[in-house]
């Protein structure tokens, strides 16, 4: 077996998605991946004459480090077979592109021919494959040059985003009500100040809702609830839509009327605690090609003495089926739906710590979960001081323990207290 080292970029069609897509691809040739970079964001290289639009898309870039028994040609045709299946096609040189995966390292060899240069061409001239490359082999030496990467760093922007591992839904609630940060972004200016603070902490998905479901909250008709998103879907529109590497705009509502309304400033997912407008979205779920999170629940808002009389696991493993054949009976992709445990929702404080415990054995089919444990009230059970401070603490380790099993999305207010608690834990538990 050999070791490689395999370069990616993007800047095109949310380039990060882009990248993960090109994981994915690269483990299904059984390419095994032992190690990921961070994701450095860089001005493209443009040749003289460019389009001025080019200037406007960044690079993402990335590394992994991977373990093969290909020989470095038929890696080479491999990375360009994944290449073509993801829709690149031929373009200038230095033109914007979907995808673009390089060999930089292969083992100790060493080539230099019209198809296949190894170490990669320029590879000590440029810090955005430099970089990544040391975050994944950090001994490494360039066998003819010596490489100072510390005088190309200025060039490059460190996201917070993960390569590999769960994606963060950052929420945003525009409430006055809402248990942990009702009425702090009520406000338009400040929710937008907020969504942006959310994206660079990390965020892949924002997830705003303008109606409060904590136990006792007075539910919202459509027009009330449209009134507090009206000015700041269009404003979050303007943020972020005309960008490549931006978040998608997840809406927390229980009313088609809202949805209907929200479809013109592009949002991408429907988070519904409730359901029971199901059959009405399911029109618009199909116009807007629109990915829908149910939540599991026992009524909304929660009632204390209304609590899961069964094992919970078993619960969420019906409600899976049940979700999955729903979807089937009204030809919904299976990719669009995602589920909710519903921590806070009919479970008891043991339930809750149980799903955490052992959200791996919900995780055995295609289905995605979301999971939101964000500063959740049962914390104040098991905490012997639970202020906000220890709150969040407790969030952030709960989910480390959530990306360690394999969860796809986690649900938070603080999305850079949840992605540093796992860099740590990944950088701890690394090889």
């Amino acid at each position: 077996m050999s070791i490689a080292i395999i370069g990616l970029g993007s800047n095109l069609n949310q380039p990060l998605i882009q990248l993960r897509r090109a994981c994915n691809y690269l483990q299904k040739e059984n390419l095994k991946i032992l190690a990921y970079s961070d994701i450095y964001q860089t001005a493209p290289l443009l040749p003289n004459n460019a389009p001025v639009v080019w200037a406007q898309k960044p690079y993402l870039n990335a590394a992994i480090k991977i373990e093969t028994s290909l020989t470095p040609e038929a890696l080479l045709q491999c990375v360009k077979n994944i290449e073509h299946a993801m829709g690149r096609t031929l373009s200038e040189r230095w033109a914007p592109r979907l995808i673009d995966l390089d060999i930089l390292l292969f083992d100790q060899y060493v080539c230099n021919n019209a198809e296949l240069q190894i170490p990669h061409a320029e590879l000590h001239k440029r810090a955005f494959a430099l970089a990544p490359l040391l975050d994944v082999l950090p001994e490494y030496q360039h066998p003819e040059i010596a490489i100072t990467l510390a005088q190309q760093q200025s060039t490059l922007k460190k996201l917070p985003q993960l390569l590999a591992g769960p994606q963060i839904m950052g929420i945003l609630n525009v409430t006055p009500d809402s248990f942990a940060d009702g009425g702090k972004y009520l406000k338009h200016d400040v929710a937008i100040v907020q969504a942006q603070k959310l994206f660079d902490e990390g965020a892949d998905i924002i997830d705003i809702g303008a109606e409060s479901t904590r136990p006792g909250a007075q539910l919202l008709d459509p027009t009330t609830e449209w009134q507090r998103l009206e000015t700041i879907l269009p404003a979050l529109q303007e943020i972020f839509k005309k960008a490549e590497h931006r978040p998608l705009i997840s809406l927390d509502t229980r009313h088609t009327m809202t949805v209907k309304k929200a479809m013109a400033f592009g949002i991408d997912w429907i988070n519904d605690v409730s359901q029971e407008e199901f059959m009405q979205m399911l029109p618009l779920i199909k116009e807007g090609n629109l990915r829908y999170i149910a939540m599991h629940h026992l009524g909304v808002p929660p009632q204390p003495t209304h609590i899961l009389k069964q094992d919970p696991i078993m619960a969420l493993k019906a409600f899976e089926q049940h979700w999955v054949k729903f979807f089937e009976q009204h030809q919904l992709p299976q990719e669009q739906l995602l589920l909710d445990p519903g921590i806070g929702f009919g479970k008891s404080v043991m339930q809750q710590v149980t799903i955490i415990k052992q959200m791996q054995e919900l995780l055995t089919t295609k289905t995605p979960w979301v999971v939101g444990h964000s500063r959740k009230s049962f914390l104040k059970s098991i905490l012997p001081e639970a202020s906000e401070e220890n709150k969040e603490t407790a969030t952030a380790i709960i989910s480390t323990h959530l990306a360690a099993q394999g969860v796809n999305y986690i649900r938070v207010h603080a999305p850079g207290s949840s992605l540093a608690a796992i860099r740590l834990q990944n950088l701890l538990s690394s090889t």
